[in-house]
């Protein structure tokens, strides 16, 4: 048995700048981005239905399920270039193995105003998923759905027109520092298409709807979570959200929508609707805190469109594929002769004694050299194995997770010798990242990022997440230190869910006969089971279980799954449901979770 994941997604398409509809330095279609036709928002708190060519950069996302083999309504996502949508990553992100799912179970329909795919939309484009980015830190949410964004990269491009165009992006931030999406203004308004506007949780919407809702600050924000009914979304507040007061409501299938503001007569994104929506408030994940990772997805896009044929340089460079692992340094960063690529010992070059000049090492990781003092408009720089003159500069840029040695990165050619050293890139230690795990990097006393690669010496303590606790209760050590040749003196411990502990959110009594009423979240593990009445065809609550690790396995009795003749009942009649208080299987809980048996 398994229950089916809460999820949102993301997805992107190539981008527009701020500035005249023209590209910065990203390769993309350069005209009408953010122009819309027959858009008339009035004054928050508003919602009505959506005609077509209102929000033409809004998109439908679909989901291919396991259980059943057909394609299943997600959420939204936003193109922001002809073949490429944003959108929220939980909406293609399976919970219960933290994993993304395959890009081929995902589907993009562009100007379309109707969930079902039953309803043929005259003008809608229909595309399949080449490939899903999301940032790095994102884990769903055991962490707050932080950094819940992705972008998918979809097969064939869009063809635009007035039904299908792209939002802009301010690459500038030029906007958004106007906007400040942190603080609560009447006039701080955005805009937003969705299917769930102005609809309570227990309604499903199927027309495309759009609105206009002011901003909140993160402040008044949490303040108001403090209420009970929603006590426990405090911490989905991250530092990369901002909330808006939705007041008429919203649901599940508004998230990966996309939040704009008008200026002039274009309309620029500004956030993504992100999880756990309430009546009261919405979070949305803030787009300036991640224009960095966003433009370099788009780079990465752009190069590798370009270089299908070939072989894609670390530095994005293409060269024909013929050329990696030939021997031969083609890329300017060695990244074609990688060692661990190509499975033979990197030749050292030793240095040579003339009078000429001296010969540029080729570097483990992949590096490239600059002459120092080189005359604007010449070729400044080197690839390695190449020679440079005596008395020249150079200085190194090594590949990644490598860096100069204590002595680089500057070095100079003497006499045919090196000076001080020949160069070198030594090794750094990778990332101490690991589910369950909490790790904190400190290098000289400084605290550093332990998600990037980290210098010889650097330091990291290491303890169990909330809710966790160690495999090994005897391991006798949680610090661990970055030594020579870029290893680990110790690894990551191993940090499991705490199983069977109470949440400690709230204080009531076991609810039992004449009990209580239990609250959410008192017992995460407990679940219902539902087993399809043969007369009414109506679903009818039979039984309890309790989840076990891992979380796809349901503990019950063993009559609950039996029928009077002993014999296991059909999983075709059988749902179990997690995240329920109320017995009813039709009515639709915030944090409700329903999986079909498989």
């Amino acid at each position: 048995m398994a229950l089916e994941p809460f999820l949102i997604l993301m997805s992107l398409f190539l981008p527009y700048s701020a500035e005249q509809g023209l590209t910065t330095g990203i390769e993309g279609y350069s005209e009408g981005c953010g122009r819309a036709t027959s858009r008339a928002v009035k004054s928050p708190p508003y919602s009505a239905p959506s005609p077509l060519g209102s929000s033409p950069w809004n998109t439908v996302i679909y989901r291919l399920e396991d259980t059943n083999n057909e394609w299943k309504f997600s959420c939204c996502g936003n193109i922001i270039a002809p073949n490429v949508v944003l959108t929220a990553a939980s909406c293609v992100f399976v919970e219960q193995v933290r994993e993304f799912v395959n890009a081929s179970y995902v589907r993009v329909i562009a100007a379309k105003t109707h969930t079902s795919l039953d309803r043929t939309d005259e003008n809608s484009q229909q595309r399949d998923v080449k490939k899903i980015y999301s940032p790095k830190l994102f884990r769903g949410e055991i962490e707050g759905f932080s950094n819940n964004l992705a972008i998918l990269y979809v097969e064939v491009p869009f063809s635009l027109n007035d039904f299908v165009t792209p939002v802009c992006v301010d690459w500038t931030d030029g906007i958004s520092k106007k906007q400040n999406l942190e603080q609560s203004s009447s006039e701080n308004v955005v805009e937003v298409a969705g299917f769930g506007l102005g609809s309570s949780w227990d309604k499903q919407g199927g027309e495309l709807q759009e609105g206009s809702f002011v901003v909140q600050k993160n402040k008044e924000c949490r303040a108001d979570s403090r209420k009970p009914n929603i006590a426990k979304l405090r911490r989905y507040i991250s530092y990369d959200k901002f909330c808006i007061l939705t007041p008429l409501g919203t649901k599940k299938s508004d998230f990966g929508s996309g939040l704009v503001v008008q200026v002039g007569n274009r309309y620029f994104l500004q956030g993504v609707m992100s999880s756990f929506v309430v009546e009261t408030f919405s979070l949305a994940t803030n787009l300036t805190y991640h224009k960095v990772w966003l433009r370099d997805v788009m780079n990465q896009i752009e190069a590798e469109s370009k270089c299908k044929d070939g072989f894609l340089c670390s530095n994005y460079a293409c060269i024909p594929k013929s050329k990696k692992c030939d021997r031969v340094l083609d890329c300017e960063d060695g990244s074609d002769e990688n060692e661990e690529m190509c499975r033979y010992k990197v030749p050292v070059i030793k240095n040579l004694d003339n009078q000429k000049g001296c010969t540029l090492p080729i570097q483990l990781g992949g590096a490239s050299y600059r002459l120092d003092n080189c005359a604007y408009g010449s070729s400044c720089t080197r690839l390695a194995g190449t020679m440079v003159e005596d008395g020249q500069t150079v200085q190194i840029n090594c590949g990644r997770g490598t860096m100069p040695s204590e002595k680089g990165p500057g070095y100079a050619c003497l006499n045919g010798k090196w000076f001080q050293e020949i160069p070198k890139c030594i090794r750094m230690c990778a990332p101490r990242e690991k589910p369950g795990v909490s790790v904190k990097c400190d290098y000289n006393r400084g605290a550093v990022n332990c998600s990037e690669y980290m210098k010889q010496g650097t330091e990291a303590v290491a303890t169990c997440k909330r809710l966790h606790k160690l495999k090994d209760p005897f391991k006798t050590t949680d610090r661990s230190k970055c030594l020579s040749g870029g290893k680990w003196s110790a690894d990551l411990p191993v940090c499991l869910p705490e199983c069977g502990v109470p949440n400690r959110i709230d204080d009531v009594t076991p609810t039992i006969s004449y009990g209580k009423n239990a609250t959410y979240g008192r017992y995460p593990w407990h679940t219902a089971l539902y087993r399809k009445n043969a007369t009414s065809q109506l679903w009818e609550q039979i039984c309890s279980g309790t989840i076990l690790f891992p979380t796809n396995i349901i503990l019950t009795a063993a009559h609950c799954v039996h029928d009077d003749n002993h014999n296991l009942v059909n999983i075709e009649n059988f749902m179990v449901a997690g995240g329920k208080v109320v017995r009813d299987i039709t009515y639709l809980e915030l944090y409700q979770q329903v999986s079909r048996n498989r």
